[in-house]
């Protein structure tokens, strides 16, 4: 399994560099765990509106319809989140931020941190 970076321009954040990394790493290895066999889990972040979002992408076979009730529009962890997106939940609202999740068509999930620059 392969991770690919996308990112055209350096984005910096002064942030709690421990916890971003440690949310991050809980997407990545989420993505990693569901994406097929094969295929590669891109990260890529950008800057737009006074925002940064840093978000993860897989082909796997994304979220379920309870999960995105509770995390797609930003009102916190659901209870069937389980504990990985729940703690990214937490740290992406201790910066200001919110964990956004979505599924992609025909295939696959995303996952963004998305926080105020």
């Amino acid at each position: 399994m392969a991770v690919s970076v996308e990112c055209a321009d350096a984005i910096h954040a002064r942030r709690d560099r421990e916890r971003l990394r440690q949310a991050l790493d809980d997407l990545i290895d989420n993505s990693l765990r569901h994406a097929r066999p094969g295929t590669a889990v891109v990260l890529s972040a950008q800057r737009s509106d006074g925002r940064i979002s840093v978000t993860v992408r897989d082909d796997g076979p994304g979220f379920s319809a309870e999960l995105l009730d509770g995390h797609g529009t930003g009102d916190g962890p659901e209870a069937n989140a389980g504990l990985g997106l729940s703690v990214v939940s937490a740290i992406a609202e201790a910066h200001g931020g919110a964990l956004r999740l979505q599924n992609e068509k025909p295939t696959g999930a995303s996952a963004s941190i998305e926080l105020p620059a």
